[in-house]
């Protein structure tokens, strides 16, 4: 025993001697150091998402907003960096060169590139750019649209790029104004553009800055018999339509040889001058009647009387003020006069306003105002849809369901019960078939003749008027659905 004891402490202590030989020893360290370094290098290596944060870019070589996430870095023996540079509108790189080259792949957005020289490139989502080594270029995001890139390169002497002077605004400039003459750029209109742009331009945008699209079709789904069979949920929705897609048998919707976006919005603007012109209207006529004038009729704001009018106005301040108030009446009369002849051009484009013209009643300019306000009569299934959503639809509200019968509650026999139209409409679309009721009720013609009917039947003149006006409202519905000109004939009593 005490010679085994023995031999494990010399192995012990010629054990601990030559651990201590090696500590002591640089070589022998510096070995177990590149030992470990060559163990690292032949491991695979995995960066996680979200390991690295971006930073924001030198301002001494990039102009407006950029950020850089240095995802990779160089790992010997090779010498291959890369980096995601995420330009905002406006911002680009400084004039510079790579000594080895470098490769850029456009991730998102839409940008350029121009190399000392040359002309400048519109870069897009999946393009990928090579640049040779020692070409002075510069790139970035475009003046209205933001870029990210990734961009790989080598380095030579352990440099990657050599920075020159900043890109001017005007050298930026010229790049703008020059690359509408580029293929592929964004001057044309985009597929989502034209088919989205009239009723959502924003979701237009979004698919542009989110897919590449190059075309876009809106389903029909009562034209697509085989969405209709078997079990139902988005995915198998999804499948049964790419199906069909592949097949070249999807039927879109059709929108129109012309869009409605122009006629909306002059729509608009004639329907707020309009009533501009009459809120001036009625303060003219505020200022007599504070004075104690009497100014029944129009005479007060006609041109010719003006001076007539403005003498009785005793006191300077407030004839001042009414001067003020004439002078904008006759601004806004000539505008609207300029507005009225755009929205006759433009609706002249639809077919649906020559047939509507032609109803009694609604005239050329209550025919351009439909077709810009409904749009499309498919969003009504039936009149009633329609009369309710132009504020014509009857509500029947009921009260005193209960009364008090000797100290006792008690439901009432039969309630009170009250009539009126629905509150929640579009208030133009009243007026309009408002005012084409009273307009034919005071003409002759057919929609006349329907009015004294009802007159002779002992309807009073206002509930006579309402009824005329959903009848013109359900033959608005009719002609433009089945795309005919007006007939008496759909003037019966039950129809309305």
């Amino acid at each position: 025993m005490k010679l085994l004891a023995t031999k494990v402490m010399v192995f012990s202590l010629l054990a601990s001697e030559a651990a201590f030989g090696q500590a002591g020893d640089p070589s022998a360290s510096d070995a177990l150091l590149q030992t470990s370094a060559s163990q690292d290098a032949q491991r695979i290596k995995v960066m996680r998402s979200g390991e690295h944060t971006p930073t924001k870019a030198p301002a001494e070589h990039f102009t407006g907003s950029a950020s850089i996430n240095r995802f990779l870095a160089e790992n010997p023996p090779s010498h291959t960096s890369g980096a995601s540079v995420a330009f905002e509108p406006g911002a680009r790189t400084a004039w510079h060169t790579h000594p080895l080259g470098q490769t850029l792949i456009v991730t998102a957005g839409a940008g350029w590139v121009q190399q000392w020289g040359g002309q400048v490139q519109e870069i897009r989502q999946g393009d990928i750019v090579w640049i040779p080594p020692g070409i002075k270029h510069w790139h970035g995001a475009t003046a209205h649209t933001s870029m990210t890139h990734i961009g790989v390169q080598e380095s030579l002497d352990g440099k990657t790029v050599e920075w020159a002077e900043k890109v001017s605004d005007q050298q930026y400039g010229n790049a703008q104004s020059t690359s509408a003459g580029v293929p592929g750029s964004a001057k044309e209109p985009s597929a989502a553009q034209k088919l989205m742009g009239d009723f959502d331009p924003k979701l237009a945008e979004l698919t542009d800055n989110v897919l590449h699209v190059t075309e876009v079709v809106v389903c029909n789904p009562r034209k697509n018999a085989l969405l209709k069979d078997g079990s139902k949920s988005d995915r198998i929705d999804a499948r049964k339509l790419a199906e069909q897609l592949y097949m070249n048998k999807v039927k879109s919707v059709y929108h129109g040889e012309h869009g409605l976006r122009t006629l909306r919005e002059l729509a608009r603007s004639y329907l707020t001058i309009t009533k501009d012109v009459t809120r001036v209207m009625n303060r003219l006529k505020a200022f007599y009647r504070s004075w104690g004038i009497p100014c029944a009729g129009g005479e007060v704001y006609a041109p010719r009387h003006r001076s007539e009018w403005l003498g009785k106005i005793t006191e300077a301040g407030v004839r001042r003020r009414a001067e003020h108030s004439y002078q904008q009446l006759d601004v806004l009369r000539l505008l609207r006069q300029e507005v009225r002849r755009d929205l006759l051009v433009e609706s002249k484009k639809h077919k649906a306003w020559k047939l509507l013209r032609q109803i009694p009643g609604i005239g050329s300019i209550r025919a351009a105002l439909l077709v810009a306000l409904i749009q499309t009569p498919h969003r009504f299934r039936t009149k009633r849809q329609l009369w309710t959503y132009s504020g014509l639809g009857l509500e029947t509200h009921d009260s005193a369901q209960y009364r008090v019968v000797q100290g006792q509650l008690k439901r009432s026999k039969k309630s009170v019960t009250l009539r009126g139209l629905n509150k929640d409409h579009n208030h133009d679309l009243k007026d309009i078939f408002k005012g084409a009721a009273t307009r034919v009720s005071s003409s002759s013609g057919p929609l006349h003749d329907f009015y004294e009917h009802l007159l002779a039947k002992g309807r009073k003149p206002t509930m006579a008027r309402l009824t005329l006006a959903r009848k013109i409202a359900a033959i608005t519905l009719i002609v433009w659905n089945k795309e005919v000109r007006f007939d008496a004939n759909y003037l019966k009593l039950q129809a309305a």
